[in-house]
């Protein structure tokens, strides 16, 4: 049973969320990866800072986090969009379909 547990949060860690079920969604995974954000993300670790030091409530510490989060995955998403569409098409199309 943990061995599964490991291997379902392996594949969510490599991206392969079509064969992982909700239910490996665990408290330890997401508290995991919101130790690792702190940790490393400099916005979201002062946001952390302040809602220990009591300058933000809980609520809305988390809600800054997120939000700062979800912008920056924006922008990535946007980047590598970029970068996509500036690629030559032969290697545009062999990215999208895997055929050369």
């Amino acid at each position: 049973m943990q061995r599964e547990e490991t291997d379902r949060m392996g594949q969510m860690e490599r991206g392969h969320t079509a064969e992982v079920q909700p239910d490996c969604m665990t408290e330890a995974y997401t508290v995991g990866i919101s130790e690792t954000h702190i940790r490393n993300n400099a916005t979201v670790f002062r946001v952390w800072q302040m809602i220990e030091c009591g300058e933000l409530t809980r609520e809305e510490g988390l809600y800054l986090m997120v939000n700062t989060l979800a912008d920056e995955n924006h922008r990535l998403n946007q980047m590598c969009n970029d970068l996509i569409m500036r690629m030559p098409s032969r290697l545009h199309v062999e990215t999208i379909t895997g055929e050369k």
